[in-house]
């Protein structure tokens, strides 16, 4: 017998702000251990041995200023950390390898894990509860088990009584296997006054386990409290190292020449304390933010069961009157805490369905975390700098555009219209602004973050502070980037909805598609955050007199062209393509079918027309007489790359269908890397004929990446072309439109 096909997923089957706020804690609490397991074998090493730790330093420097002279000789681009080599640099600090951090790790979970397994037994026995029965109250207990089912709990709860508390209040608590809730005996009389305020009061703690979230409450109260000492270590230790270590590395026995060493431990020293100080802020923040957004998620459950939320607001209306005007106030006071204001929550339960708003602060701590964990992956298995290789900072990217997407994607996609996007529809001007402040917000976390870590600081202090002027054009940059990664994934999001309504496994789809995004995305990412570095390294050993700003601009440019940033424009494909597959699979004939739904215009044209496919081959046949017959320079190949692919962004991007800027883009990209590896391979062959050394019969890597790096330009000229045209053909239909009456 065939199964029936589940109906749409509930809103709270996607992830919430609460479990998003949960990872991005843990990410928190993960990097403060490690970097203090890390900072404090650094320091207490380079305190036993400042001289050998200072020559290190010195010679990665001169190992750096080398690798610099000779790819300036040689007409070649600097690389990553791992292209320097300073393999004859000892490193006094890696005697330990991973070992210190593993072990710290390690009993740091070991803490939390044992006092998540004692505690709530412990709680049990200092507040004197009672286990609740007939013979306390024979008029509840049968109520509490319809309650129960009807939430649907799974597994065993006991319910316990607090015999000396007068108020209308209860508590859920316990581990895996032992979950209990406790009612007050101010509640249990509110029974017979009021029994559906009682019911309201018993199902918001039973939808904190239906939730899943009583766990996460619990461990968030633990690594909140456990954070506290390493954080304070941190911003302590760095406080204490710009006072006690500078004076000893200006006495110490050091090699002439040391040159600006002495300020770079400074510079070091001091964002470290800065970084202690953002990650008790972050610590803080997200510890009382995950504990208002459960209390919000509980209620939403709690009325979703009742079908109403009088009784709720009817039980919250006491403590909403008594509120103080300064907790009604608008500002950011309510971020200090732990627990939501009655009127706060009397408007939630008003709302249907979870809280769906979207958090400046949130995103910007996403931004923060990313590029933190980018920082301490990219260095390498000590965490110190000796590990970092191209491998690391690859992987760290990765990793880090990962968290990124998947807490970004979750975000934006609990607010996405279950109907999908139509043709014609826009956003409305409230949500523009939210995404707007939201993007910059992820923007600005992601450049706090870089520009105030120890190794950039380090950086701009060893090349004697040129290029710090980069700062602002650095942080608009990321600004607009982040505003540009959030308003992508909102279209991803109403994109893939359709799909995801009609899914028998919703959250294996919502885990798929930002995983399939982080593929594409992670060399943009990783493009993002080794700017400031690439800067740094042109004004000190490129062009040591321009500013800032332009030595970025030149950057920028030239790391689209050189080393693993130079992927960077898979980006390009990867968001279009994200947004025509969602569209594709969402609307397939059979899936609009079960729906009983006509879904939006196709576009025009076969797949392989769209991809760019025939204008590419068309371009590349052309250009291989151009090239053997030397009819032109360099600039006639790329003018007539560029020529093929306006070609097919115009082509691709026309008709009624949605995204044609998506399409016109994802053509252009298609033509221009077909058309760029197409014409080199076409040289290849013809050198077979010839029987030359660059005879090959498949396309080589190198011949991949020029297709990318020649591709990108070009769909981004062909997708503005596009976008100008269809904003003037949507200007003039507003114009043409009759007025509504």
């Amino acid at each position: 017998m065939r199964r029936p096909r589940p109906g749409p997923p509930h809103a709270l089957t996607f992830p919430t702000g609460t479990t998003i706020r949960f990872v991005l804690l843990i990410a928190v609490a993960a990097y403060a251990v490690t970097l203090f397991a890390t900072f404090a074998s650094s320091m207490l090493i380079s305190s036993v041995r400042l001289p050998e730790v200072i020559a290190y330093y010195e010679c990665h420097q001169r190992a750096v200023e080398d690798s610099a002279r000779y790819r300036s000789e040689q007409g070649a681009a600097p690389g990553f950390a791992g292209d320097v080599d300073a393999s004859h640099c000892h490193d006094p600090r890696a005697w330990l390898g991973p070992l210190l951090p593993v072990l710290v790790v390690a009993v740091f979970v070991l803490a939390i894990a044992a006092a998540y397994w004692l505690l709530p037994e412990w709680r049990k026995r200092r507040r004197g509860y009672v286990t609740l029965s007939a013979a306390v109250a024979p008029d509840v207990e049968p109520r509490l088990a319809s309650l129960t089912q009807q939430a649907g709990v799974a597994g065993q709860v006991t319910f316990l009584v607090e015999p000396l508390n007068p108020r209308v209040q209860g508590l859920a608590f316990g581990r895996a296997g032992r979950r209990h809730v406790v009612l007050s005996s101010g509640l249990l009389t509110l029974c017979s006054r009021d029994p559906g305020a009682f019911d309201a009061v018993v199902l918001h703690e039973l939808a904190h386990l239906r939730n899943r979230d009583l766990d996460i409450g619990f461990l968030t109260l633990i690594v909140g409290r456990s954070c506290w000492p390493l954080v304070a270590f941190l911003t302590l230790g760095g406080m204490s190292s710009a006072v006690i270590l500078t004076p000893s590395v200006r006495t110490a026995q050091l090699p002439e020449g040391t040159g600006p060493m002495p300020t770079a431990v400074l510079a070091s020293a001091i964002m470290g304390s800065f970084g202690g100080l953002f990650l008790a802020a972050a610590v803080v923040l997200l510890r009382n933010a995950v504990l208002r957004s459960r209390e919000l998620d509980a209620d939403a459950r709690a009325v979703e069961w009742l079908g109403t939320a009088a009784p709720l607001q009817r039980l919250l209306a006491h403590g909403a009157g008594s509120q103080t005007a300064a907790d009604e106030a608008p500002g950011y006071r309510h971020l200090l805490k732990v627990h939501p204001a009655p009127a706060e929550r009397v408007r939630a339960a008003a709302r249907s369905g979870a809280d769906v708003r979207i958090a400046p602060l949130d995103l910007f701590a996403v931004g923060l975390i990313t590029a933190y964990l980018y920082d301490l992956i990219g260095l390498g298995p000590l965490g110190g700098g000796t590990g970092a290789s191209v491998t690391t900072e690859a992987f760290a990217a990765f990793v880090a555009t990962l968290l990124l997407v998947g807490a970004v994607a979750a975000t934006v996609w609990r607010g996405a219209d279950p109907r999908g996007l139509r043709h014609g529809e826009v956003r409305s001007a409230q949500r523009k602004r939210a995404l707007r402040t939201a993007g910059i917000g992820l923007g600005l976390g992601l450049c706090t973050a870089r520009l105030f870590s120890p190794t950039f600081a380090s950086s701009a202090a060893m090349v004697g502070g040129r290029g710090l002027s980069l700062v602002l054009p650095y942080a608009a940059l990321c600004a607009v980037a982040g505003w540009g990664v959030v308003c992508w994934l909102e279209r991803v999001a109403m994109a893939w909805t359709p799909a995801m309504r009609a899914a028998r496994r919703p959250r294996l789809l919502l885990c798929a598609v930002p995983v399939l995004c982080a593929v594409g995305t992670w060399p943009a990412l990783l493009y993002l955050l080794y700017l400031p570095d690439m800067t740094l390294y042109a004004s000190s050993f490129v062009a040591p007199g321009w500013p800032g700003a332009v030595v970025l601009f030149w950057a920028a440019l030239h790391m689209t062209q050189h080393g693993t940033t130079g992927w960077a424009s898979l980006a390009v494909v990867t968001a279009c393509a994200v947004l025509v597959a969602g569209r594709w699979w969402s609307w397939r004939p059979s899936a609009a079918a079960a729906r009983g739904e006509s879904g939006p215009v196709r576009p025009p044209g076969w797949l392989w027309a769209r991809l760019g496919i025939p204008t590419g081959l068309a371009a590349s046949v052309l250009l291989t007489p151009v090239a053997l017959l030397r009819l032109g320079g360099a600039e006639v190949v790329w003018i007539s790359v560029g020529a093929a692919q306006l070609v097919a962004a115009l082509w691709a991007g026309r008709g009624p269908a949605l995204w044609p800027v998506a399409r016109a883009a994802l053509a252009a990209y298609g033509a221009g890397f077909v058309a760029t590896v197409g014409w080199a391979e076409q040289i290849a062959l013809a050198s077979c004929a010839l029987s030359t050394d660059a005879c090959h019969v498949l396309p080589q890597l190198s011949e991949l990446k020029l297709g990318v790096m020649a591709a990108g330009p070009g769909a981004m000229f062909g997708a503005a072309v596009c976008a100008a045209l269809y904003g003037r053909r949507e200007r003039r239909y507003r114009r043409a439109k009759p007025p509504q009456s």
